[in-house]
């Protein structure tokens, strides 16, 4: 029989890990790794959207996929097109030697024929991008300075080389020509031109003029809207020419996001300014003028703002409504991450705010790291990872790191690198210890974040000098190193972790490292103990059933994404070493509950910090909170990308086991602990 379990008050969890790095010397051996590209190449940059690597060696590129095969063949470069997920591969050679493809996904040459699509020198490449190639009737040896002389047809092409349509240049001129902007670019479709009068206008791929010239300034479209103006004031128009925002502004300027397709519009009116959203709804009056625009976060909602104090500026940072968020006295602002801002006070003193405003740190670092997977990197007289709440979690001795970008310094799929330039660069775990390191003469001085499993890897040794290589996290137990402190719960946890071993549901390997974060795969191996203890049909798989997963050959994800209680990240990764964030916690959570025949409750409850969250976990985070797994960070935030600790992993799994299948229970009694005004679930 189904039930509802009552939505629960809080959950407190303040646990604090500290932990120290051993010496280099205790590392000596190194492991924890295998090479997918063999450290012999000059240059290597992954492409994590695209799941590709472009290796460069003597000047010449290729395209090589996360398996190391290469797939292309040599090109002088090779750029990535992130929209439309291909590739511009050209050969810079003089006149007729000059050639340009476009390569898909897999490095073949696009279009038909034995060879697809390849641009000569017979013709000059005036655009590339947006879904489409613009080709003028001129050598391309001959095209300096074209701009001038050309006269004559833009031909309009998509990247297999089929012909859209054409249309007559400098009938059609780049409406930034005045800027040294010369290109005939297409965006959403569209080129917004100039045409000889002097007005602007846009025309389609096909050639055709859709917007007739009539305004004095029009910027690139972008989801149907550009910005245009008409008679000195700037509205927005859509791409039909319909007005949108009436021409009623002195200047409107538009801040995209580099990671979605959200924007902030600051309008200005009358010397003052104020702020639009994504859909050009004023969200804040014209009002402001005691302050300017510095940038603006889209995905955040914020905005930094600064003005000239003392022969210098300062900075403050305002929301999208205009409500200060930081008054505008700051030595320096960074950019916010993960709800985190840091903020400093004077010259190489550094602190950190949350998005409410509440200041986490004092001014006591020297330099700092945006967060990331819950933790910071900070360097002072105490230098390591902080968590969310300020507390140093990892301390690390930086005598002997070359950190040159302490930006770089950072959690990704649950580890971090750390760069030490007499060749030591190693990887910790986020309990401090030391998972990858480089083998006897290979030397790592610089070392990438993880993406999918895979690193990419430099080489200062003599073997190698110079060197570049693509290395796997195996998660090999190489290190001799003594276990980290952390391996006891945190006494508030103690009485329930250790009821949760009692009832078999926390495998040996696991007791240990409560209050650090969880990764992926032990959080399903939890899951999977807990179920199988309560009685659950957990069928071992069979040979019919593929595995949906390339990096990981574990029973426990495969029987729960059966179960459809987990799913991987796409294309066939699921991340196993990655830890696990509150977003991801809260639908496994919900998922299993269902499987225990916990009903969810119609319910939808909305956090302040929801924009952080993806949009599928957006029910699930309801649910979870409804129906009392987990709870709110405080200050009406949920943290979805923050971290889950095994302790909490372990003890909301055992409220499931023990209320699944009886009568209705309060919600302190499915919390099992004493209730808090801001505890963190």
């Amino acid at each position: 029989m189904k039930k509802n379990l009552l939505r629960r008050i809080s959950l407190s969890i303040s646990a604090v890990m500290i932990v120290s790095l051993l010496p280099l010397s205790a590392f000596a051996a190194g492991g924890g790794y295998e090479y997918v590209i063999s450290m012999e190449h000059g240059q290597i940059i992954q492409y994590e959207d695209a799941d590709r690597f472009v290796v460069k060696d003597n000047d010449k590129t290729a395209l090589y996929d996360y398996s190391g095969n290469r797939l292309s063949a040599s090109y002088d470069n090779i750029n990535y097109v992130k929209e439309e997920k291909c590739w511009f591969a050209s050969n810079e050679g003089s006149g007729k030697d000059f050639e340009q493809v476009t390569l898909d996904n897999d490095g073949k040459v696009m279009g038909s024929g034995s060879k697809g699509f390849v641009v000569t020198g017979d013709r000059f490449v005036a655009h590339k991008g947006g879904g489409v190639i613009v080709l003028l009737d001129i050598p391309h040896g001959q095209a300096s300075e074209w701009w001038k002389t050309y006269t004559g047809d833009a031909h309009v092409y998509d990247y297999s080389g089929n012909l859209l349509g054409s249309f007559s240049y400098p009938d059609h001129k780049n409406v930034n020509e005045a800027n040294s902007s010369y290109d005939l670019v297409f965006s959403d479709g569209l080129f917004s031109f100039r045409a000889p009068d002097g007005l602007c206008g846009a025309i389609n791929t096909a050639g055709k003029e859709v917007i007739e010239p009539k305004f004095n300034e029009l910027g690139g479209f972008s989801n149907g809207r550009a910005i245009a103006a008409k008679d000195g004031k700037y509205g927005v128009i859509d791409n039909t020419g319909k007005v949108i925002v009436d021409f009623e502004y002195d200047e409107i300027t538009m801040w995209g996001s580099t990671k979605s397709d959200k924007t902030i519009c600051i309008i200005e009116k009358n010397g003052k300014w104020g702020i639009m959203d994504q859909d050009f709804n004023v969200t804040a009056e014209p009002e402001f003028s005691e302050f300017d625009v510095y940038s603006a976060f889209p995905d955040d909602g914020l905005i930094k703002v600064w003005k000239p104090a003392d022969g210098n500026y300062i900075y403050g940072m305002i929301f999208t409504d205009g409500k200060m968020l930081l008054d505008c006295k700051y030595y320096a602002l960074g950019d916010p991450a993960e709800g985190m801002i840091p903020a400093a006070e004077d010259y190489q003193q550094w602190g950190y705010f949350d998005k409410s405003g509440r200041q986490i740190t004092d001014f006591i670092y020297e330099e700092v790291a945006p967060f990331s997977e819950g933790m910071a990197f900070v360097m002072g007289e105490k230098s390591g990872f902080i968590d969310k709440a300020g507390n140093m979690a990892i301390n690390i001795d930086t005598s002997d790191l070359g950190i040159f970008n302490v930006s770089t310094v950072r959690f990704s799929e649950g580890l971090a690198p750390l760069s030490d330039m007499s060749g030591n660069s190693r990887y910790i775990d986020k309990t401090g210890k030391t998972v990858i390191a480089a083998k006897n003469g290979e030397g790592w001085v610089g070392l990438s974040q993880f993406h999918d499993g895979l690193a990419v890897v430099s080489s200062s040794s003599t073997r190698y000098q110079g060197k570049t290589g693509v290395i796997r996290y195996t998660n090999d137990d190489w290190s001799n190193q003594p276990e980290v402190s952390g391996n006891f719960p945190s006494d508030w946890a103690k009485d329930e972790v250790n009821a949760a071993i009692a009832a078999g549901i926390v495998p040996v390997e696991l007791q240990k490292n409560y209050s650090s974060p969880i990764s992926r795969e032990d959080f399903c191996r939890l899951t999977f103990e807990m179920l199988k203890k309560k009685g659950i049909n957990l069928e071992a798989p069979d040979s019919e059933t593929p595995n949906p997963f390339t990096d990981t050959n574990s029973n426990y994800v495969y029987t729960l994404n059966k179960l459809g209680i987990i799913d991987g990240k796409g294309n066939g990764i699921f991340a196993p070493n990655a830890s696990i964030t509150r977003q991801e916690a809260a639908k496994i959570l919900v998922n299993t509950a269902n499987i225990l025949g916990i009903e969810r409750i119609q319910m939808y409850t909305e956090f302040a910090d929801k924009n952080e969250a993806g949009s599928w976990a957006l029910t699930f985070i309801s649910d979870a909170y409804n129906i009392g797994v987990m709870q709110g960070v405080g200050n009406g935030n949920f943290s979805p990308l923050g971290n889950y600790t095994a302790e909490q992993s372990i003890i909301t799994l055992l409220r499931l086991y023990n209320n699944a299948g009886s009568g209705q229970i309060t919600a302190q009694e499915l919390c099992g602990l004493p209730l808090a005004d801001a505890g963190e679930n």
